[in-house]
C-alpha cells in the first residue's frame, strides 16, 4: 500500500507555496487515513465539517484531487489559482469564496472573486507553519529529465478493463507535471512524462483518484530526456476458472493478488451473475470487503518489472468467500498453488503472441424447400356462362380476392384481362422456419494456465455454464486481444461428451434383416442422414443383437483445426481431444464412456484416418477388416427410430456421457475398459468439395466365436490371441488349383484376394493342429490336386476329419452340424461347388 501523509492548517494561515497541496477529495478518505491530521480533541465528523465549511484546510504532497488549479497568467502576468470543478461540491459556497480570497491575499491573482463571509472559526491548537518558500511559479523551470513506465497492452484495453491510470507525484521542488506521452512498444505501450528536477519520485496507480495497492513502494528514478527506459512495468490479465474443457468468469467470491506473500489488492466480484469486480478497502494488515473504488474492472493489473528487474513470486488466487485472517497470516506456496496460480511473467508476455487457431465455420441451416406451386385453371362459370370471377376462385382456396391477386402480379395492371384457360397460382409461399440448434462448443484448444485470449472463447447457448454461476466466454467481445487470459483454478476437469461436437449412438436392430443403422441417442438432427454397414461387422452385429457405434462430428480436433492443416491433410492419423471406449456392465449391456486425451493422459490421442469416396449421393468408407460404412447425408427420412433400436439400452443417452481420464472411469465402474486393439476407431474425411466436416467413428470389433463360419478375410482379423485358428474348408491350396485349372495363373494380388474370399471355420488351435487333414505338411500336392477336382467332396472330408475332435473339446453334435451346414451354403453361394 502507498501511505500518504496529511496535515492540517487554518485557512488564514495557508501559504502560497501550499496552494497546490490542498486536498479536494477529502470526502473519500476514512478516519484511519486522516488519523494524524485530525487536531487533538476533535472528532472525525467535526473535523470533516470544519473542512467543508472552510475553517480548516487539508494538505498533502500529492493530493488525489487538488482543490486549487494553477494557470500561468496572460502575457507573462502572475500565476492565477482557480477552484477545481471536480472538488467544489465538497466545499460550502462561503468556503470557496474564502479560499479564493486567500490566494489573492498571498500575492497571487484568483480566477474569480468571492465574498469572504465564513462561519466563526472554532478554537484551534497552536500551529507552527513551515518557513515560507520562494514561489518561482512565474518562471517555469526547464524540463531536462523524463520518467517512463510500460503496460503490456494498448491504452484502449487498459481503459476497457478498468480505467486505471498512473500519476507521478509532485514534490516540493516540482509542484506541477505535464501529461503522459504514449509510445507503442513490442509488448504494449510506454508512458513518458518530462520533469525539471532529478530527484526521487513516486509512481502511483489510481482508480477514480484513489491509490491502488499495485503502486510501487520504492521511489522511481528519472533519466535524461530521450533515454526511453522503462524500469517499471505492469501486465493486465483477465482472471478465469476452468470447468471441464472451458474457461469461464466467476460471478461470486474474491480475487487476490499476492507478491512475496503480501496482499497487494483484494477484489470482490459483483455477484448476481455479474462477472466484473472492484477493489476493496482491504490491505495486508486489515481486511475490509467494502468497496474501495467506484470503478468496476474486468482485468487485474500485476507487476511485470520493478527497478528494471522482472518481478517474481506473484500469485493470483480465487476464493468463493473472503480470505480469513488466519489464512492471510500463514500463507504458504502449497496454499497459494491450491487456490490460485503462480504468475510466470515470460509466459504472460508470450501468451498474446501465440498463434490464433483457425476455427471451422458453423454449418448453415438448410433452407426449407418451398412446395411445388398449386395452380387453378380458370373455368367457365355454368351459372353465368362467363369466366369465373376472382372472388369465386379465391373462395375455393380460402383466400381473399386481393390475396389471390397478390399471388398473381401479372394481372395487377388489368385484373379483368383474366380469361378462361388461364393458370393462376393459388398457394401462398410457406414462411421460412429455421430452428436454431443449441450450441455447446469447446474452445479450439484445451485450457492452459496462460492463454491466448482469442483461443479461449467458444459458441455456447446460455449465459452461464451448465449447473454453475460461471459465465461462459461465448463471444470474442468478452476478451481483449492483447490481455492474456489466466486460468486461476481448475474447478472441474470433467466435461460432457456433447461438448466436443455433434454426437450420435447408432446400432443395427437385431430384428431387422437389412443393414440400415438406427439411432439410439443423439444431440443433433441436422447431420445424421442414413447409415448402413456391410462386411463382417454386419453379420456380427446382427448375431449379437446390434453392437453400438459411436459417431462424433467434432467441433475441433486435437490440434484445434479440422481443415487447412497440412499435417491433417497428409498424415494417416490425427489427434483427438476425446476418444470413446466401451465396457460391458454387470447386466451384460454394452456401455460407452468418453476418454480425455492430451498432456498427462495415459490414453493415446492418435486415431487412424480413412477417406470416404462419393458415389452419387452416398459416401462410402472402406475400413479395415472388410468393414464398409455408407452414409447418405440427406437420407434422414429412412433412419430407424430409437424405439426400434436396442430397447434394452433405452437409458443410453449422449447427454449423460462424461469425459474423464481413463483411470477415473475404471475406478468408478470397477472394471477395465475394452483394450484399444479390440476397438475399430477412425476419423472419416470427405472430398473437399462435399463441404462435410470429418467424422469420428468407434465401435467394438466383434470377436469370432468357436465354430463361427465366414470368409477368411472376415474372420482372421478378429481372431488374434484368442486360441482360435481359421481353417479353410476346403483347403486354400485346393481352391487355388481349382481356380487355375484353365491354365491361367493368378497374380499375387489376385491370390491374396482369393484367399480372403474363400470360406472357413473358427476352431481351437489344438483341434486344427491335431485333427485337420490339411494342417501344415499334411496337405501334399497330390492330395490338393485330387481335392481341387471335387471341392464339395474335399470339404466333406475336411469336416469329417475334425468333427470327432470338436466333440472331444466339448462342442455338441448339433452345434457342429449347424456350422458345417452353414459352411456348405456359403461355398455353394460362392460357386466353388460344381
Amino acid at each position: 500500500m502507498i501511505l500518504v501523509s496529511y496535515r492540517t492548517v487554518r485557512i488564514t494561515e495557508l501559504m502560497a507555496y501550499e496552494f497546490g497541496q490542498v486536498e479536494g477529495g477529502f470526502n473519500e478518505l476514512n478516519e484511519s487515513e486522516l488519523k494524524t491530521a485530525i487536531p487533538s480533541g476533535m472528532g472525525f465528523k467535526a473535523f470533516m465539517e470544519q473542512l467543508k465549511q472552510g475553517h480548516l484546510v487539508l494538505l498533502t504532497d500529492s493530493p488525489s484531487t487538488p482543490m486549487l488549479i494553477s494557470e500561468s497568467g496572460a502575457m507573462g502576468g502572475a500565476r492565477t489559482w482557480a477552484l477545481n470543478s471536480q472538488a467544489t461540491d465538497n466545499l460550502e459556497p462561503a468556503a470557496q469564496n474564502a479560499l479564493l480570497a486567500r490566494t489573492r491575499m498571498s500575492g497571487s491573482s484568483a480566477g474569480y472573486s468571492r465574498s469572504k463571509s465564513l462561519h466563526p472559526p472554532l478554537p484551534m491548537p497552536t500551529y507552527i507553519p513551515e518557513p515560507p518558500r520562494p514561489d518561482y511559479s512565474d518562471e517555469p523551470p526547464k524540463l531536462k529529465y523524463e520518467y517512463s513506465f510500460e503496460i503490456a497492452c494498448s491504452p484502449d484495453s487498459v481503459r476497457k478493463a478498468g480505467n486505471c491510470h498512473f500519476i507521478l507525484t509532485k514534490t516540493k521542488n516540482e509542484v506541477e507535471l505535464g501529461r503522459w506521452a504514449e509510445t507503442k512498444t513490442e509488448h504494449g505501450t510506454r508512458y513518458t512524462i518530462q520533469t525539471a528536477f532529478d530527484e526521487p519520485k513516486r509512481l502511483v496507480a489510481q482508480v477514480a483518484s484513489r491509490p491502488m495497492g499495485i503502486s510501487p513502494t520504492h521511489p522511481v528514478k528519472v533519466r535524461n530526456i530521450g533515454a526511453q527506459v522503462a524500469s517499471e512495468g505492469f501486465i493486465p490479465v483477465t482472471p478465469t476458472v476452468q470447468l471441464g474443457e472451458r474457461l469461464g468468469f466467476p460471478t461470486e467470491g474474491f480475487y487476490y493478488h499476492f507478491h512475496d506473500r503480501q496482499l497487494v489488492q483484494e477484489y470482490r466480484l459483483l455477484g448476481d451473475k455479474r462477472w466484473n469486480f472492484y477493489a476493496t478497502l482491504s490491505w495486508h494488515q486489515r481486511l475490509d470487503p467494502e468497496r474501495g473504488y467506484n470503478t468496476n474492472q474486468s482485468a487485474i493489473l500485476v507487476f511485470w518489472k520493478l527497478g528494471g528487474k522482472v518481478v517474481e513470486n506473484q500469485y493470483l488466487v480465487y476464493l468463493e468467500r473472503q480470505i480469513t485472517r488466519d489464512e492471510l497470516d500463514s500463507l504458504t506456496d502449497d496454499w497459494l498453488n491450491e487456490h490460485g496460480v503462480k504468475l510466470d511473467i515470460p509466459q504472460l508476455l508470450e501468451a498474446t503472441k501465440h498463434p490464433i487457431i483457425q476455427r471451422t465455420e458453423a454449418a448453415k441451416p438448410a433452407e426449407q424447400k418451398q412446395p411445388e406451386p398449386v395452380n387453378h385453371i380458370v373455368q367457365t362459370d355454368p351459372e353465368t356462362g362467363t369466366r369465373e370471377t376472382w372472388t369465386k376462385i379465391a373462395n375455393q382456396y380460402g383466400l381473399a380476392p386481393k390475396a389471390l391477386l397478390d399471388l398473381n402480379p401479372q394481372y395487377d395492371a388489368d385484373p379483368m384481362s383474366l380469361s378462361v384457360g388461364a393458370s393462376l397460382n393459388v398457394q401462398k409461399p410457406q414462411p421460412q422456419r429455421i430452428e436454431k440448434e443449441s450450441v455447446y462448443e469447446i474452445p479450439p484448444e484445451s485450457p492452459k494456465r496462460f492463454n491466448q485470449p482469442l483461443n479461449t472463447f467458444y459458441g455456447y447457448t446460455g449465459y452461464c455454464l451448465a449447473d454453475s454461476s460461471i459465465v461462459s466466454i461465448s463471444n470474442e467481445r468478452l476478451v481483449e486481444k492483447d490481455i492474456p487470459v489466466v486460468n486461476l483454478k481448475i474447478l472441474s476437469t470433467e466435461s460432457k461428451a456433447t461438448d466436443y461436437g455433434k454426437l450420435a449412438f447408432l446400432a443395427l436392430p437385431a430384428s431387422t434383416a437389412g443393414s440400415n443403422l438406427g439411432i439410439v441417442s443423439t444431440n443433433t438432427t441436422s447431420t445424421l442422414g442414413k447409415w448402413s454397414i456391410s462386411g463382417e461387422a454386419l453379420r456380427s452385429f446382427a448375431r449379437v443383437g446390434g453392437g453400438l457405434i459411436t459417431a462424433l462430428w467434432p467441433s475441433q480436433l486435437g490440434d484445434g483445426t479440422l481443415e487447412g492443416n497440412p499435417e491433417f491433410a497428409t498424415s494417416d492419423t490425427t489427434t483427438m481431444r476425446v476418444r470413446f471406449n466401451m465396457y460391458t456392465d454387470e447386466n451384460g449391456k454394452q456401455q460407452i464412456v468418453g476418454i480425455k486425451t492430451g498432456e498427462g493422459s495415459a490414453y493415446g490421442d492418435r486415431v487412424a484416418k480413412r477417406e470416404a469416396v462419393q458415389q452419387g449421393q452416398h459416401f462410402i468408407a472402406e475400413l479395415d477388416n472388410g468393414i464398409t460404412i455408407t452414409w447418405t447425408p440427406d437420407g434422414s427420412t429412412d433412419v430407424l427410430t430409437p424405439d426400434t433400436v436396442l430397447p434394452e439400452n433405452d437409458q443410453l443417452d449422449v447427454h449423460n456421457i462424461w469425459v474423464r481420464p481413463i483411470e477415473e472411469h475404471e475406478q468408478e465402474i470397477g472394471t477395465v475398459l475394452y483394450p484399444e486393439e479390440d476397438l475399430a476407431e477412425y476419423i472419416i474425411t470427405f472430398p473437399a468439395d462435399a463441404g462435410l466436416s470429418p467424422l469420428y467413428l468407434v465401435f467394438s470389433k466383434p470377436k469370432v466365436k468357436p465354430l463361427e463360419v465366414g470368409t477368411y478375410g472376415e474372420l482372421a482379423p478378429r481372431s488374434k490371441k484368442d486360441g482360435m485358428d481359421i481353417d479353410h474348408i476346403p483347403s486354400f491350396k485346393a481352391v487355388e488349383k481349382w481356380a487355375t485349372s484353365d491354365g491361367q495363373p493368378l497374380t499375387a494380388k489376385e491370390l491374396a484376394e482369393l484367399k480372403k474370399a474363400t470360406h472357413g471355420i473358427a476352431i481351437p488351435h489344438e483341434v486344427h493342429k491335431e485333427c485337420s487333414r490339411t494342417y501344415g505338411g499334411r496337405n501334399q500336392p497330390e492330395q490338393s490336386t485330387v481335392d481341387s477336382q471335387d471341392l464339395r467332396k474335399a470339404a466333406q472330408k475336411d469336416m469329417e476329419a475334425i468333427a470327432l475332435c470338436l466333440q472331444e473339446h466339448g462342442y455338441s453334435q448339433e452345434e457342429i452340424e449347424y456350422s458345417f451346414d452353414e459352411l456348405h451354403k456359403l461355398n455353394e453361394e460362392s460357386g466353388i461347388y460344381d
